[in-house]
């Protein structure tokens, strides 16, 4: 099944230069978390920022990145807020819609550092239904993102924005020619190669999760685990912190194998979080989704379902329904079910998932990929094998044209049609999928190579009983 982390993250959480900002008198911080600052300090009023857009108050959160952008700081802050504002103009949400305007914002976010606003322009001069599109000139800004790719705030947002945008390269490669291409990688080395970052003042707790989070990047995973686990010993430190600390140790014990620790890690988080936020807080989605993608990973599927339907009716109760974070969320519950051999209800999920994703222009592909999936394997599950190998068969051609030959997904994806081609009695056909699925690399989807393994083996001993 593809379960998916719903994670809140800066990049993701993305706004116009015309507003004025509202005069804020100095006082410290009125988050817990930032009380280090004062509340004119830009990190103060970028997390202001961010809490009224989870809340849907978009235009109190253009107001607060507009602060920060008045402070003209000229740091990671400050770009990672230009970013937000770009992205709230060129969506019209709490300000007018303006595509020049966007293109202006984003460009100066460019230049301070963000990466996130490199994949947006690639994004908006790919966007067929703006007056700028320019697929030669969309391919330059993605490729300049994977070219001067820096962490920025947040280093698993910028590893999320730096594989969109290598989505979206392998997506425009096709329609571009040699020369269209040739010129393409000319122009992204020139967008602002010589940025330098300047790092602003965190709240607490943030720059342990700075170092950490690099450790994560090169792999270190004791090192990160070292680093929060000692952060948590401090008596120092408030619960938002702890909670912040908590969910990062939680996602370093996950990306090194050791569930059963990345549960108990995600529990206590969500603990902590009931005692600060309340039961019913929106700042509780993606902390209790992640306890439902523990639980999952352990093979807990009844739990999970519990905890995922319960991050579900969070994001319901604050989200736009067309919100393609809601997708992930159903296809996480469905996850669940056709864990538990429940594939009706899944399928029901599924389909109101599709059609969220599919309405969201600038969602996750991969989130619209694990869907389709899981849906395809919801049919499978229940004897529609017609439908459901035509939506392996659909997907599969369009990964491929996306995707490295031993890229993960595809893996999951010839497991799952061996399995239908195997329940169909087409052996052979069954043999070369697992064969296809046992040469790609599935640690990025962590897949049991071990179970895979075994059904192909077993199915080689049937071949051969047969041949005798």
């Amino acid at each position: 099944m593809y379960a998916a982390v719903v994670t809140v993250s800066v990049s993701l959480l993305v706004f116009q230069l015309m507003l004025l900002a509202v005069p804020v008198s100095p006082n410290p911080c009125p988050l817990k978390l930032c009380q280090n600052l004062q509340n004119t300090d830009s990190t103060c009023q970028f997390r202001l920022g961010q809490i009224a857009y989870g809340a849907g108050d978009y235009r109190a959160a253009a107001e607060h990145w507009q602060a920060v952008v008045s402070a003209r700081r000229e740091d990671d802050i400050t770009a990672a807020a230009l970013g937000n504002l770009g992205h709230l103009t060129y969506h019209g949400l709490g300000v007018p819609y303006d595509l020049d305007a966007t293109v202006k914002i984003l460009n100066n976010s460019v230049r301070l550092g963000g990466l996130e606003a490199r994949r947006r322009l690639g994004t908006i001069y790919g966007d067929r239904n703006t007056s700028l599109h320019d697929p030669v000139r969309a391919y330059a800004w993605h490729r300049s993102a994977e070219l001067f790719y820096k962490p920025l705030f947040d280093g698993e947002a910028t590893k999320s924005v730096l594989q969109d945008a290598k989505e979206a390269m392998a997506e425009l490669k096709q329609t571009l020619s040699r020369a269209e291409l040739e010129g393409a990688e000319s122009t992204a080395k020139s967008l602002f190669p010589n940025v330098k970052i300047k790092v602003a003042t965190r709240c607490e707790g943030e720059e342990i999760l700075i170092k950490a989070q690099a450790h994560i990047g090169e792999g270190k995973f004791k090192a990160a685990q070292k680093l929060f686990e000692d952060a948590l010993k401090s008596q120092q430190l408030s619960n938002e912190a702890r909670v912040t600390i908590l969910k990062r140790l939680g996602q370093a014990y996950h990306h090194s194998g050791d569930y059963g620790k990345a549960l108990d890690v995600a529990l206590r988080s969500v603990e902590i979080a009931e005692s600060v936020f309340g039961p019913d807080s929106p700042q509780l989605e993606p902390m209790v989704s992640s306890v439902g993608a523990e639980y999952e990973n352990t093979g807990s599927y009844k739990l999970a379902e519990e905890y995922h339907l319960r991050a579900l009716a969070l994001g319901e109760s604050f989200r736009h329904p067309d919100d393609p974070i809601l997708a992930v969320l159903l296809n996480n519950v469905a996850s669940a079910l056709i864990g538990q051999n429940r594939p009706v209800g899944a399928e029901a999920l599924l389909r109101r998932a599709q059609r969220i994703g599919k309405k969201h222009r600038s969602g996750s592909k991969l989130d619209l990929e694990f869907i389709q999936a899981n849906l395809a394997m919801s049919l499978m599950l229940q004897d529609k094998l017609d439908e459901a190998e035509l939506l392996y068969d659909g997907l599969l051609r369009a990964l491929q044209e996306r995707y490295p030959p031993n890229d993960s997904i595809l893996g999951r994806i010839w497991w799952d049609l061996a399995v239908l081609k195997k329940q169909r009695g087409k052996l052979p056909e069954a043999k070369r999928l697992y064969e296809k699925a046992i040469g790609a690399d599935l640690h990025r989807l962590e897949l049991d190579r071990r179970k895979l393994t075994q059904e192909y083996e077993e199915l080689r001993e049937v071949l051969n009983e047969r041949e005798k």
